[in-house]
């Protein structure tokens, strides 16, 4: 069985106590890690509006598609304002999905991506036809890796675990 957890914090030193607690509890030892993901919320330089939904508010959705993503160094050598232009496209193909809540988060120096991005949805069909419409765009030239997907269904049971440790 495989299970992630996806946790925020204002401040990243919680996360090694909420590590450490986890690995200690009855569960902790049936547990091996295969991806950590570490990012942190900042404005977007393409729409300084825009912020990651978790920070809205709102009721969580049922699925969460968390993954990593790069993007080639070409596209950072762009003059910023085409890759505006792109990102632009991006995000209104983006707004069409509106059951898609949308989570962007920075990794660059924390980990080998550039963004985790994770899209909160009650309809995988949607999703996945945004991820469809998104790689026929553009700027989709310019990623190098947006893998690996990872599905997670809210569980009450992990949630009342979680609760139960330091985060």
């Amino acid at each position: 069985m495989d299970l992630f957890f996806w946790t925020i914090a204002k401040d990243l030193a919680p996360f090694q106590s909420f590590t450490a607690d986890l690995l200690q509890s009855g569960l902790g030892q049936y547990l091996e890690a295969t991806h950590t993901f570490l990012a942190m919320t900042r404005p977007s330089q393409y729409n300084p509006g825009h912020i990651p939904a978790f920070e809205m508010g709102g009721k969580s959705h049922k699925y969460l598609f968390l993954y990593p993503f790069v993007k080639s160094r070409e596209w950072y050598l762009l003059p910023f304002d085409e890759r505006r232009r792109m990102m632009r496209q991006h995000m209104s193909t983006g707004e069409t999905y509106p059951m898609v809540r949308l989570n962007t988060t920075y990794s660059f120096g924390l980990g080998d991506q550039d963004f985790v991005l994770a899209f909160e949805t009650d309809q995988p069909a949607a999703f996945e036809d945004l991820v469809q419409r998104l790689r026929e765009s553009e700027a989709s030239r310019y990623t190098v890796r947006d893998t690996p997907f990872i599905l997670g269904q809210t569980c009450e049971t992990v949630d009342k675990l979680v609760k139960g440790l330091a985060l």
